[in-house]
């Protein structure tokens, strides 16, 4: 009985050495730039039909992002003289993203039904688009380790744990992303002890669709007015360990044209600057709205005479 006991001890350690070995325990969600992805399914809608026929529109929505989606919203819209807007309570949506269970993502399939309407006799014919905008709320977590030196003379001369270095990424498993970070030391005009870190965060979007801010979603997606200052905004916070640290421009940040923002960020108490180098971790999150939109042409025909 010992000697079956120590065996089984022997292949449950090996079980859990092979997991972490191999990155099941250590697996990482927060890569990639991908979050709502949304498609038709086949033949919903169709691609012909005739006047005065109900037709489905199926909708996949798969959450392809490391985060989960609480308050997804989806708006259908039609040409309204030749095709009926679907009606209903089922247009929002909650999937979860990415994690240790389910590596994919959460996906769910909506269908919605409309109908085509007659059309006027001098045209037999007609091609009409069906628009379907999905928008949620979301975000982003960037951690990685960075190196806070006070000794910006580099005046000694001992072996340091660490060096400053800039650091590029390419995604943190959501389409608004942290793509640069600059680190800098500068000295504190008021205080000739201190020396004060500087972080200049390159935000980008890196996705489809358009960002746009998180309070302003429901009325986006309910084909509301929306004031154009309500695009290309984001929220965010930075910490240096658990410090938090003030950042230019101030909330709420926004992306330029290009769909790229810089963000300074700055530990305002600073540091002596006889302090030694040290490792720490510097955290960014990011708050924002997302828009995706698909769109499908289709074509209405006249009945037979």
């Amino acid at each position: 009985m010992k000697k079956v006991f120590v065996i089984l001890t022997i292949i449950f350690l090996v079980f859990i050495v092979g997991c972490t070995k191999y990155g099941y325990e250590e697996w990482d969600p927060y890569y990639g730039t991908n979050g709502l992805e949304i498609e038709f399914l086949e033949n919903a809608p169709p691609y012909e039909m005739y006047e005065n026929q109900q037709f489905p529109i199926g909708i996949t929505l798969k959450n392809e992002g490391a985060y989960d989606i609480t308050d997804g919203i989806l708006n259908i819209a039609v040409e309204n003289d030749y095709m009926v807007t679907p009606s209903g309570d089922d247009f929002t949506f909650l999937l979860s993203g990415r994690s240790q269970r389910n590596p994919y993502g959460e996906e769910e399939t909506k269908i919605f039904y409309s109908q085509s309407k007659p059309l006027d006799v001098m045209s037999r014919i007609h091609s009409s688009s069906i628009l379907v905008t999905a928008c949620y709320a979301y975000e982003n977590k960037l951690r990685t380790n960075v190196c806070i030196d006070p000794d910006i003379f580099n005046m000694n001369s001992g072996i340091k744990p660490c060096r400053i270095e800039d650091q590029s990424f390419s995604g943190q498993g959501g389409p608004l992303a942290v793509t640069y970070v600059k680190e800098a030391l500068t000295l504190d005009k008021d205080r000739e002890d201190k020396v004060i870190p500087v972080f200049e965060i390159t935000i980008e979007n890196l996705g489809n669709g358009e960002v746009i801010d998180s309070y302003a979603l429901r009325d986006y997606c309910s084909a509301r007015a929306v004031n154009k200052d309500k695009f290309n905004v984001f929220y965010m916070d930075v910490y240096i360990g658990e410090e938090k640290m003030e950042c230019s421009p101030m909330e709420p940040m926004r992306l330029k044209a290009d769909g790229t923002s810089k963000i300074v960020c700055t530990l305002k108490e600073g540091l002596k600057s006889e302090d030694t180098a040290y490792t720490s971790i510097l955290s960014v999150n990011l708050y924002y709205g997302y828009t995706t939109t698909l769109s499908e042409e289709v074509t209405i025909l006249g009945l037979p005479e």
